[in-house]
C-alpha cells in the first residue's frame, strides 16, 4: 500500500564523513514497510518533480530509519535538515526479501547497500534467526553496521585497513564452508559485487537474492527510467523495472552483461 505523507524529522545524525542517519516520523509507511522496500523523498515538497529513492534501513516504532551517503547536491542538502522539519515522502515501494527459515542466512552489504541489510537483519532477529553479516568497503572510512555482534559481523576492506583484506565476496567464499547448509544469501551493493555473488551462488548452488541499485525517478514504473535487462523463467531476454518488478530479484534473473 503506497502512501504519500508529510513526514517529520526526528533525527538527522552524521555517522562518518559521508554517511548520515535520518529518522522520519511516518506511522502509516512504517507500519507497512518490509525489508527490501524503499521510499521516495520529494525535495521541494512537490509531486510534480521526480523525487529520489532511499532504501529503508529500519523501523523504530512510528519512524522510518534511513542511512544515506552524500553523493550529490540533494543528499548534501539533506545534511542540513533539522529536527521538526516536514518533508513529503512516498512509500513503501517495491517488493521485499523472501525469507528462508532453514539453514544459514547470509547478508552481504556494500556501500549504501548496507541500509536494507540492516533492516533485514533486524527482521530476521525478530523471527529468532541470527544471520551472518558481511560488510565490505574500500577502506575504514566507510560506514559499518556497529550494532551487529562481532561474532556475526565479517568486515572486509579493499586496502586491508579494517578486517579482511580483499573484497566482501572473497571474504564470504573464505568463510562459506563453515556455515550450516542450506545457505541463503541476501545482498545490496555495487553492480560488480552483486555480479560476483551471482557467480558464487552458481558455483556453490546457493540461492541468492539481490536488491538492485539504480536511478528510480518516479518509484512507480511510470517514467521507465529504471529499466534493466533480465531473464524470464524460460531464460529469454526481457526488460524489468527495478522500482516495480524489484528492487529484489533472484540472482539468476539478472543479465549483468545485457
Amino acid at each position: 500500500m503506497k502512501n504519500i505523507c508529510e513526514s517529520i524529522i526526528i533525527e538527522n545524525t552524521q555517522l562518518t564523513k559521508d554517511y548520515w542517519k535520518l529518522k522520519l516520523e511516518a506511522p502509516t509507511i512504517a507500519k507497512n514497510a518490509k525489508p527490501g522496500q524503499f521510499i521516495e523523498i520529494y525535495f521541494n515538497n512537490s509531486v510534480k518533480i521526480f523525487p529520489r529513492p532511499f532504501s529503508i534501513a529500519g523501523i523504530d516504532e512510528n519512524n522510518l530509519v534511513l542511512i544515506y551517503k552524500i553523493v550529490g547536491s540533494q543528499t548534501k542538502k539533506m545534511t542540513s535538515w533539522k529536527t521538526g522539519e516536514q518533508h513529503r515522502i512516498l512509500g513503501p515501494l517495491g517488493n521485499f526479501f523472501q525469507i528462508n527459515n532453514i539453514g544459514t542466512n547470509v547478508l552481504v552489504g556494500g556501500g549504501v547497500g548496507t541500509a536494507p541489510m540492516i533492516f533485514l537483519r533486524s527482521h530476521l532477529i525478530s523471527k529468532g534467526l541470527e544471520p551472518k553479516y558481511f560488510s565490505g568497503a574500500r577502506n575504514d572510512l566507510e560506514y559499518f553496521p556497529e550494532e551487529v555482534k562481532n561474532s556475526q559481523l565479517f568486515i572486509s576492506t579493499d586496502d586491508g585497513s579494517k578486517g579482511f583484506k580483499g573484497n566482501v565476496v572473497q571474504h564470504l567464499e573464505k568463510e562459506i564452508q563453515n556455515f550450516k547448509q542450506p545457505i541463503n544469501i541476501y545482498s545490496c551493493g555495487p553492480k560488480k559485487m552483486m555480479e560476483a555473488l551471482k557467480k558464487l551462488g552458481q558455483k556453490y548452488k546457493i540461492k541468492v537474492q539481490l536488491s538492485m541499485e539504480t536511478l528510480m525517478a518516479c518509484g512507480m514504473g511510470l517514467c521507465q527510467g529504471c529499466a534493466i535487462k533480465t531473464y524470464s523463467k524460460n531464460g529469454e531476454d526481457k526488460i524489468s523495472l527495478v522500482c516495480k518488478d524489484g528492487p529484489i530479484f533472484k540472482a539468476e534473473e539478472i543479465n549483468f552483461h545485457g
